[in-house]
Parts: C-alpha cells; sequence; structure tokens
C-alpha cells in the first residue's frame, strides 16, 4: 500500500474518532430536562417562602402563578443576590431557577441549592479551615 493511501485513511480513522467521541460528549446532558408545566405544579410552587438567618438577614422566594420567580439571598455583609425570571420544571417537586435547585418538600416547604455564596467552617484539632461554595436554604410558605 503506498504510504499516501496509508496515511490518509488514518487520518480518516483519527476523524471518525474524533467526531465519535464529539457526538458522545455532546449526547450526555448534564443539566436536568425541563417538562412542561401542569396545573399541579402551577398549585404547588406558587407561592411566597422566606426564611430568617442569624444577623436579621432574609432569604425569600416569590414565585406566581406563571412561575415567574424573584429570589434574593444575602452573599456578603451588604451585598444581595437578585435574580428575577421563570422556572423550569424540571420534575415532580423540583424545578430550576438559573442556577439555583428546587425541591419541594411536602406543601409548605422548600429546599433551595444556590451556588451563590460561600461559608468557611473550622473543625479538627489541627484547626484547619475549609470553604464551601455555594449555599442550602430551608424556606417555609407563607
Amino acid at each position: 500500500m503506498p504510504s499516501s493511501k496509508r496515511g490518509l485513511s488514518i487520518a480518516m480513522v483519527k476523524t471518525s474518532i474524533l467526531l465519535g467521541v464529539a457526538y458522545l460528549v455532546a449526547s450526555c446532558q448534564t443539566a436536568p430536562v425541563e417538562i412542561p408545566a401542569t396545573d399541579a405544579h402551577r398549585n404547588l410552587f406558587a407561592g411566597t417562602y422566606r426564611t430568617y438567618l442569624s444577623g436579621g438577614t432574609e432569604v425569600s422566594m416569590v414565585i406566581t402563578r406563571d412561575l415567574a420567580f424573584e429570589f434574593d439571598q444575602p452573599i456578603a455583609a451588604d451585598k444581595m443576590k437578585k435574580l428575577k425570571g421563570t422556572l423550569r420544571v424540571t420534575g415532580d417537586r423540583t424545578a430550576r431557577a438559573e442556577r439555583v435547585r428546587l425541591e419541594w418538600i411536602g406543601r409548605s416547604r422548600l429546599n433551595v441549592k444556590t451556588p451563590y455564596g460561600t461559608t468557611m467552617s473550622s473543625g479538627g484539632s489541627a484547626g484547619a479551615a475549609q470553604g464551601q461554595w455555594g449555599q442550602e436554604f430551608m424556606l417555609s410558605r407563607n
């Protein structure tokens, strides 16, 4: 076999492998799939939820019947993270508000996992500190 043909077939094999890997990576979606909202979702999700943190700061989420939301979270002593938009329903009791994950625990409790903000914890006798990105809140319906 002439070397030019062999070089061409090796290039074709490499291209085929590269395209196969690209297809595989593209088909493995990590984001949850959005499903159409039903009346049951709208009835469960709609409401005003809040909790109070130490120091008197408040984390709140307001969700309307048409699944529009407003989310307020303190991320520093003098800064608030404010989000507005439309919820994406991802399951019977789960939804996403941009990058914030929501899970309803019963009718009046909402577990919120947000990537915004950090916390520092220390432990052990060595005094090691560990940072954690994001925060988790349990909000109650008002």
